[in-house]
């Protein structure tokens, strides 16, 4: 297993004039475990303690599955051009 390790960050806007402060975009970095030589390596499994972090995992695997899916078939497109 190679760890995809997440981490959240919202970003958030004031409009100048008033006291509006709104969440304008969100963002998850992704850090990957790596060799001496640049490559992806194996680290022990997660493990998820506590129904939060149950949930944050449920949910970085949903993303993972859309966007691999949103990468295939923009790669499939592609192919056909």
């Amino acid at each position: 297993m190679t760890l995809h390790c997440f981490s959240g960050v919202p970003a958030k806007a004031r409009a100048q004039r008033a006291s509006f402060v709104g969440w304008v975009a969100s963002a998850y970095f992704v850090f990957v475990a790596i060799d001496a030589d640049g490559n992806a390596r194996p680290v022990p499994p997660l493990a998820p303690e506590t129904e939060a972090e149950v949930r944050r995992m449920r949910e970085a695997e949903i993303r993972r599955a859309h966007r691999l899916a949103r990468k295939q078939e923009i790669e499939a497109v592609r192919s056909r051009s």
